[in-house]
């Protein structure tokens, strides 16, 4: 089997996002110290009561160029120790902060001015939003146990946003990012995402694949989120058993399913050595081609895209399968959707 990367050509994977893809959750966004501090508002402590050594830091994106000076030598405990090996910094600053080319004293700091831009993508920054009440996020929602409108989402919409955080906070063993888009080109869909827009996003604004404006979406009719786990509303199962997507969507489905299994074994993501083993490969809910050894959750390929393919020529959905612990009439191994 050819490979891609050494063809010089990049695979094209398909991501979806179902309504179990609990790798395209987020932590909830929780308000900073550094921005209760900033309006009068209690720190945010430990369990115990102590106070929090640090500030979580939040991907985020940059309204303007901002110049950060980053003292020398910072990146490493033992970077000083190998001084002689580096070149000079780009100044040093006084006891007042202000910036000089040259030491004006012993105690100077060496620093390197970086301008940081908008357009060099997210960078870890403390979360300073607050409610619209004032006080501090605490959770998903405003408070615990309030109705679905005053609980944020905490599902992207679809995967993009989580491989852009990948891409750019992601380090090799050689140093070096870009850990995805490095090895190869991703599209997105919104098969039946956890995340929705509730209040729509214009054509220009989409990060998945498809094609006008997204008009406003509906909890539980066009995006699954679960949680908080109390507004869950369905499971894939009960959507795909109920007939519940419309035929344009089920074929785009199928179409990614087809397209990421193909694309995974021309990428050579799982090992040789499964790829000749078929007919299993793995298949979880969240659609990871390196979990090939998780057994409740693999089935047969290639019956699972034959069902796939006869339930939309049959114009049907896509029937649900029986519990593990039924018997094996089929040759499938089952577990829940």
């Amino acid at each position: 089997m050819a490979d891609p990367m050494k063809a010089g050509k990049k695979p094209r994977i398909a991501v979806f996002s179902g309504p179990t893809a609990t790798i395209q959750n987020s932590e909830p966004l929780v308000t900073s110290n550094k921005a209760r501090a900033k309006y009068g508002l209690s720190p945010r402590n430990q369990p115990d009561g102590t106070p929090l050594r640090f500030d979580v830091l939040r991907p985020q994106r940059l309204a303007a160029p901002v110049t950060v000076y980053v003292e020398q030598f910072s990146a490493h405990p033992l970077e000083r120790d190998s001084a002689e090996l580096y070149g000079p910094p780009d100044g040093y600053l006084d006891a007042a902060g202000a910036f000089h080319q040259k030491r004006t004293s012993p105690e100077d700091k060496p620093v390197y001015e970086v301008t940081l831009k908008p357009e060099d993508g997210l960078y870890p920054l403390p979360y300073m939003a607050r409610q619209a009440n004032g006080q501090p996020w605490e959770m998903d929602g405003t408070d615990k146990d309030v109705p679905a409108e005053l609980c944020r989402v905490p599902f992207f919409p679809d995967g993009s946003r989580l491989f852009e955080e990948i891409d750019r906070l992601g380090i090799s063993e050689d140093g070096v990012g870009c850990l995805l888009s490095g090895k190869a080109e991703f599209d997105f869909y919104r098969a039946l995402p956890s995340g929705g827009y509730a209040k729509g996003r214009s054509a220009g604004e989409r990060t998945d694949m498809g094609s006008g404006e997204i008009a406003p979406e509906i909890r539980g009719t066009d995006f699954f989120p679960y949680r908080p786990p109390y507004l869950r509303r369905c499971l894939l199962s009960e959507i795909l058993r109920n007939g519940r997507m419309a035929p344009s969507a089920m074929t785009e489905i199928a179409t990614s399913l087809i397209r990421w299994i193909i694309s995974v074994r021309e990428f050579g993501l799982m090992s040789r050595e499964t790829i000749a083993s078929a007919p299993w490969l793995s298949w979880t809910n969240r659609f990871s081609p390196r979990a090939t050894c998780k057994k409740p959750t693999r089935v047969r390929v290639g019956t699972l895209l034959r069902a796939v393919m006869a339930a939309l020529s049959a114009g049907s959905a896509i029937p649900a399968r029986r519990s593990s612990r039924s018997k094996q009439s089929s040759g499938i191994r089952t577990t829940r959707w």
